[in-house]
């Protein structure tokens, strides 16, 4: 290694040394209330991590589910004394864990770190800091551009509790007909086409039963996922949206509207795609990138 290279590689040490290394996501938050900071990038430091975001992650939602799991194994063990020997306790799976930045922006001399999506600022852009105070440092839990009204979140935090149900609900109805579908299906496999086609007694009875044991299944798994969201993803989401001063931030749905003010700036020929702007992202548990127009 050269000197010009040693020093080089020095100097990137010192630039870096003002930052934090990346810790664990804060989820849930400490408290019930962000507070958003506005001033100049000074410095900002970026750096791609995989990190867990699911609700799964979620320390309160973590040990419900690990209790959950003792209790299986339990019921494994009482199952195998009994004879039953299909009720076995499988092993703990992690949550997913996805790729996003952890950021460190300096503004008016304090540094505010944080977990968010595509971060595209860069020293000198005025922005809005969502923080919360934790104890002995701020927590960052997006970072807005107030002028071009982009804005980068902690990863699944984008949605108010209402459009979170208008999101969950279509899909549980759809499950839900696919379910009956496949139900159908297995009727006219073991039966015949005509009883299905002329609607008698006995289909009508097979798919009231079925549709009502998955139905109640389906409203079920639908109310514990809005249940956990509304203490986990969504409440972030919230309280993002209420320190920034957004109106109806229950009905927010920050995907919803950067894609149709993405389709509609295509229409006006005014839209650019580049990795410094929002994009169309359909399936949003796969891979969104969490840098919204808000």
């Amino acid at each position: 290694m050269s000197i010009k290279d040693f020093y080089k590689i020095q100097k990137e040490v010192e630039n870096r040394s003002w930052r934090h290394q990346p810790t664990k996501p804060v989820l849930p938050c400490l408290g019930n209330e962000f507070i958003a900071i506005r001033g100049k990038i000074e410095r900002i430091d970026k750096e791609v991590e995989k990190a867990g975001f699911e609700i799964e992650s979620y320390e309160h939602v973590k040990k419900s589910i690990q209790k959950m799991h003792e209790g299986a194994k339990i019921g494994a063990i009482l199952g195998t004394l009994r004879g039953q020997y299909g009720l076995t306790g499988g092993a703990y799976v992690e949550p997913l864990s996805r790729k996003a930045n952890f950021v460190n922006v300096q503004i008016n001399n304090e540094i505010y770190r944080g977990w968010v999506g595509d971060c595209p600022f860069e020293a000198g852009d005025e922005v809005e800091v969502v923080v919360e105070w934790q104890n002995d440092h701020y927590e960052l839990y997006a970072i807005a551009k107030p002028d071009e009204r982009i804005i980068s979140v902690c990863p699944n935090c984008f949605r108010g509790r209402w459009a979170y149900f208008f999101y969950t609900f279509p899909r549980a109805i759809i499950t839900l007909l696919i379910i009956s579908l496949v139900m159908t299906g297995f009727y006219i496999h073991y039966n015949d086409l005509d009883s299905v086609l002329t609607l008698n007694k006995e289909y009508k009875r097979y798919i009231s039963f079925s549709t009502f044991f998955f139905g109640s299944v389906t409203t079920l798994g639908l109310y514990m996922a809005i249940k956990d969201s509304l203490t986990t993803k969504v409440k972030i989401a919230e309280q993002i949206f209420k320190a920034l001063n957004l109106e109806k931030l229950t009905r927010i749905d920050l995907r919803k509207k950067t894609n149709r003010k993405v389709r509609r700036l295509k229409r006006q020929g005014t839209y650019q795609l580049n990795s410094l702007k929002p994009k169309i992202i359909l399936l949003t548990w796969m891979n969104d990138n969490y840098l919204f127009y808000y």
